[in-house]
């Protein structure tokens, strides 16, 4: 058993003897001296949560500790030793994530993955691109020949990840690797460092190089150069080998076409003066292309998708300056209207069925605030010819206001992982308040319908995964912005995006800018975040039910957590945890979720049957819960218990902490976190919940909950899903017994004793 201690005294200590003794276990958790205050002082490590691999404690299986203010550690030896999962990482703002896609790059226990990170923030100077050769313990920066001052996109040619045996694992070094973002920024001093921001690496990003051949260059040798601004995304034709199979992506190659997205470049600008007017006014315009590229050796050479007239909207730029009609013209400093720089392209998808068949998403760059006079045409497009030809497909998709044609701003897009008629694309208008959503088609982009229900306002959404091994593409996952009441914002739909829910409750970050599925264990989810990258380790079934884990079977009393003579793992009302997080002077912190009654939703009769997602979390990690009107506060000797209770209105559920002696010297409360009224984040807190949570009489380890979606009590605003986080509470209250006292002993509350 592990938990931590949250007065920082110990640290995250482990027992094997269900809490009677404790060790404290610190090896190797130190402070990472990259991780700083505003003062330039070193942050304090302070570790809050656990969370375990599928199959720990087998050898080799890691453990994760989660800290505040100093990132992420990893064990593979039970909790003895432990490394930071960032050390290496100079880096916050993590655009681009990507896993080496070998199976055969993994050493014994699952160690030994290949993770690549690409930071995405040019206002301030890091190293752009980081490796990790073991499952984010350690990273070290793979810059060789790589000027770039931020990476937006990762991509592996699966056809060249490596071979060999499983032991030792095979070098990574035959990995090619292309990668895309932004060279030195503008203003740099020489434009010697100036590129295209198209990158690619033969050896496993040991060494990079820059790939611009064909697209237009500036200035003279030795300072010429390529810029095409971000280079925002890439993707890869995964049939465009050589000999590709009937059908599905290559398994020899290497693979040679890709599609590149990219602010583009303005072509020479073209100047008239308009001598109607007096004084005469001077009109420059140029055109923005190379928006939309493609390479068809590997990048050996680009061109543009992006002609006249082929489909794609066109962006220019504009700017106006008087001219003297005396010949003596003042300097042009008019700048181009923002309004006039239209219709980026931004995300691509290439069908992994039929390489012609492309998706590509536009956004505009104003804000949403063009002039009445300007109604571009945006959104999603689509070529069903490799390029040379395109369409808007964006019927359904939501439009800025007064705009016949302005669809909102296209940031991401995903497609099933076998029917290229079948996509998702995130939208979102910046300049209105909670707009962002997620759109579905099921017609190749003829029509989209909303399939966002369940995200928060203003998600945001910046990257959409779908996981390879649900081939029924009923499994989503989402991340974006975050707020209050759900940081990072990381959301996992399993019906096809019909409903999404939150996965993000206890991730240190407001933001989460990018996602990689794990491609050997598809329960693991990596997040490229402001603050790093996180990985989330899903808990197997969690609780489905119907077959047996490892969780259920190794839960309290043999795996009758509820005490019934029945396993747990095998009723469809009940789930257990074994995942212990804090565990004082032996005080088990073990669970039981037990569903009494429920009423389900009228649209799905068959569900609340189970309490899914059923762990255990450090109280710690939600700030202190303090007594109203003093300085005392509430302890959580037991930590939380979350669960989450789905295709249900109202359910009431028994929650037993095993090994649990609520002593009745104390003050005892069940307390709730999170918002009053479900969405509000500004009514977010720690509140009491006993009006609807009891203690059942002859059990006192045992609390009855009675929950109701989107009411107090439930932590989101679905009227079909119940999001539960809280537990039993006390403070020292004896003194107000008496009579004889109006204000609490100045000891420390020892409830938790």
């Amino acid at each position: 058993m592990f938990f931590s201690d949250d007065s920082m005294s110990t640290g995250p200590q482990v027992s094997a003897d269900s809490g009677a003794t404790s060790t404290t276990i610190t090896s190797g958790v130190t402070s990472n001296p990259t991780y700083v205050d505003g003062s330039g002082k070193a942050a304090i490590v302070q570790p809050f949560m656990f969370n375990f691999s599928p199959g720990f404690p087998a050898p080799g299986t890691a453990l994760w500790l989660s800290t505040l203010g100093d990132g992420l550690f990893r064990s593979i030896d039970g909790g003895t030793t432990w490394a930071s999962s960032h050390v290496g990482m100079r880096a916050s703002n993590i655009r681009a994530l990507a896993v080496h896609p070998n199976a055969l790059t993994i050493g014994p226990g699952g160690a030994g993955k290949y993770l690549f990170a690409g930071f995405g923030d040019s206002f301030y100077s890091s190293p752009a691109m980081f490796r990790s050769v073991d499952t984010g313990n350690n990273w070290s920066v793979l810059n060789s020949g790589l000027r770039a001052s931020q990476i937006r996109a990762i991509t592996f040619d699966p056809t060249t990840a490596g071979v060999g045996s499983a032991s030792p694992p095979p070098a990574i070094n035959s990995a090619t690797i292309y990668a895309s973002g932004r060279s030195s920024v503008a203003g740099f001093p020489t434009y010697r460092y100036r590129n295209a921001g198209l990158y690619k690496s033969t050896n496993g990003g040991l060494n990079w190089s820059v790939i611009d051949g064909g697209l237009p260059r500036f200035g003279v040798v030795p300072n010429d150069y390529s810029d095409l601004g971000t280079v925002r995304a890439i993707a890869i034709d995964l049939r465009s080998c050589t000999s590709p199979p009937p059908s599905g992506p290559c398994n020899s190659g290497p693979l040679q076409r890709l599609l590149a997205t990219a602010d583009g470049f303005r072509n020479p600008t073209v100047v008239t003066v308009d001598t109607s007017v007096t004084p005469n006014i001077k009109h420059s315009r140029g055109i923005y292309s190379h928006k939309i590229i493609v390479t068809n050796n590997a990048g050996s050479t680009w061109a543009a998708l992006d002609t006249a007239g082929n489909g794609l909207p066109e962006r220019w730029t504009g700017s106006a300056c008087p001219v003297s009609t005396t010949g003596t013209n003042p300097p042009c400093t008019a700048q181009p209207t923002p309004e006039r720089q239209l219709a980026s392209l931004l995300p691509v998808v290439i069908s992994p069925q039929n390489g012609n068949t492309l998706y590509v998403g536009s956004y505009i760059g104003t804000n949403g605030l063009l002039p009445t006079s300007l109604d571009p045409i945006t959104g999603v497009f689509k070529s069903t010819d490799g390029g040379a030809t395109w369409s808007q497909t964006s019927t359904g998709l939501p439009k800025q206001l007064g705009k016949t044609n302005v669809v909102h701003d296209v940031l991401s897009m995903a497609m099933h992982p076998t029917n290229d008629q079948v996509l998702w694309a995130t939208t979102v208008d910046f300049a209105v308040p909670n707009s962002g959503t997620i759109y579905k088609t099921v017609n190749g982009g003829a029509t989209w319908t909303e399939s966002g229900e369940g995200l928060s306002g203003n998600a945001d959404i910046r990257a959409i995964a779908v996981d390879a091994s649900d081939l029924s593409g009923n499994t989503l996952y989402a991340s974006g912005s975050g707020t209050p009441a759900n940081p990072g914002a990381i959301y996992k739909s399993e019906n096809g995006g019909a409903t999404w829910r939150s996965i993000s409750v206890g991730l240190p970050a407001d933001a989460a800018l990018s996602l990689a599925v794990d491609p050997f264990n598809f329960n693991v989810i990596h997040a490229g975040t402001n603050t790093g990258v996180w990985s989330l380790t899903q808990v197997p079934d969690a609780d489905g039910d119907g077959i047996p884990d490892g969780t259920e079977n190794n839960a309290p009393n043999g795996g009758d957590g509820n005490g019934d003579n029945q396993a747990d793992a095998v009723q469809r009302d009940v789930g257990s945890t074994v995942i212990v997080i804090r565990q004082p002077e032996g005080a088990g912190g073990f669970f039981t979720s037990d569903i009494q009654t429920a009423l389900s939703t009228p649209s799905e009769p068959g569900g609340c049957q189970q309490a899914v997602d059923v762990q255990a979390q450090p109280a710690s990690q939600f700030g202190r819960d303090f007594v109203a009107g003093s300085t005392y506060y509430f302890k959580y000797p037991r930590d939380v218990a979350r669960f989450e209770v789905l295709n249900c209105s109202r359910v009431i559920v028994d929650i037993k902490f095993h090994n649990a002696a609520f002593g009745s010297e104390y003050g005892w409360s069940f307390r709730f976190f999170g918002p009053l009224s479900p969405g509000d984040d500004d009514s977010l807190r720690w509140s009491d919940f006993s009006s609807r949570a009891q203690r059942l009489p002859g059990s006192p380890a045992t609390w009855r909950l009675t929950l109701d979606a989107n009411q107090f009590g439930s932590y989101r605003p679905l009227n079909d899903s119940i999001l539960f986080v809280g537990g039993p509470a006390c403070y020292d209250d004896r003194l107000f017994r008496d009579s004889m006292e109006n204000s609490p002993d100045s000891s420390p509350a020892t409830c938790d004793h």
